[in-house]
């Protein structure tokens, strides 16, 4: 099988359903399609570094396996360029995999990912961007 690879996994180790049995079956099936980097994060704003390092390096998609924090890191770095982005739920909440109509439960969601990897297909989200009071830019999507 072939892919739009390389591929970038950034992954939350810490979030709530992001347990070693779901990173491995991630990777297991990320990797026929191209991925080459499995990139844990370590604290915030390390999911946005990460994912500089890999469009840097070449990732043509990322692949987020955490919560809405990690999300929202990734997407923001991502927002306008040519990278594509899928968010696997691996949080608590999953507000933004579920919004874009993920399945909640990874077993689930996984096999969408592989048959839309394999396939022609982008989804579209909207991406916004909020100035905090402090003067903080975050993004968010809908």
């Amino acid at each position: 099988m072939s892919g739009p690879g390389p591929i970038a996994l950034i992954i939350n180790p810490v979030a709530t359903r992001a347990r070693t049995t779901d990173r491995s079956e991630v990777t297991r099936v990320l990797a026929p399609f191209g991925l080459k980097w499995t990139l844990p994060t370590g604290s915030a704003g390390h999911a946005a570094a990460r994912t500089r390092q890999a469009v840097a390096d070449g990732a043509r998609v990322v692949v987020t396996l955490g919560g809405d924090g990690t999300t929202a890191e990734v997407a923001a770095v991502l927002a306008g360029g040519p990278v594509a982005m899928a968010a696997l739920p691996g949080g608590n909440a999953n507000v933004y995999a579920r919004a874009t109509g993920w399945p909640a439960a990874l077993a689930h969601a996984l096999p969408v990912l592989g048959a839309a990897l394999a396939g022609d297909w982008r989804g579209q989200t909207t991406l916004g961007r909020v100035v905090l009071d402090d003067g903080e830019e975050r993004a968010f999507l809908t």
